[in-house]
């Protein structure tokens, strides 16, 4: 029924200001220079599909940029056992790429590990809603909204489950530069192709 009445023009704009109230959507200002910078710059159009696509998506590029973030001690785990599981944690392809791509094509994002240097990384224990890894990709994604949209942080963290922590980001993940924004831009263009399209 709602549905039907969206469709409908006499109903769509009161509807739609009732859900962009209720996720926080209508704190949002989208101002002349926010347009300028949505038309120009990749690295502010990649917040607008980091808000707006299926978390499913959003998880799996959390996932990549946390693994970018913690390649150093991805690469330095040496018990076999330890390995596996955050190879396991981590997904199809994701742990070959921390070790084998994040060297060579975005090094810079290892700089933004804020995590104690002895502290190993940890997936999610088996009675627990988060780990360590995915903490760690949803605060990466928030230090990035902070750096090129800080307007869409907020609305980002209706999206994520309490156990996040998102309000404390900043402890766990570095200030986001330049050179991480593009790098963050380049590893969507290459292992999320499905957003090339609003970004590019």
């Amino acid at each position: 029924m709602i549905g039907a009445m969206a469709d409908h023009r006499a109903f769509r704009a009161p509807i739609n200001r009732v859900v962009a109230g209720r996720i926080g959507f209508d704190a949002v200002s989208i101002d002349e220079p926010m347009l300028s910078r949505l038309r120009r710059a990749p690295s502010s159009r990649l917040p607008v599909a980091i808000l707006t696509a299926p978390m499913v998506e959003v998880t799996h590029v959390a996932r990549l940029l946390a693994a970018a973030i913690l390649s150093r001690k991805i690469r330095g785990t040496v018990m076999k056992v330890d390995r596996k599981r955050i190879r396991d944690a981590l997904g199809d392809g994701v742990f070959e790429f921390a070790i084998q791509e994040v060297p060579v094509l975005y090094p810079a994002l290892c700089e933004l590990d804020l995590t104690p240097r002895d502290e190993p990384v940890r997936p999610a224990e088996e009675h627990s809603d988060i780990g360590q890894i995915e903490q760690l990709g949803m605060s990466a994604l928030g230090r990035f909204l902070d750096a090129t949209e800080p307007s869409l942080a907020g609305p980002f963290a209706l999206r994520l489950p309490p156990a996040t922590d998102y309000a404390a980001r900043a402890s766990a993940v570095g200030r986001f530069e330049t050179i991480h924004c593009d790098q963050i831009v380049k590893i969507v263009r290459r292992r999320q192709q499905s957003w090339s399209a609003i970004i590019d």
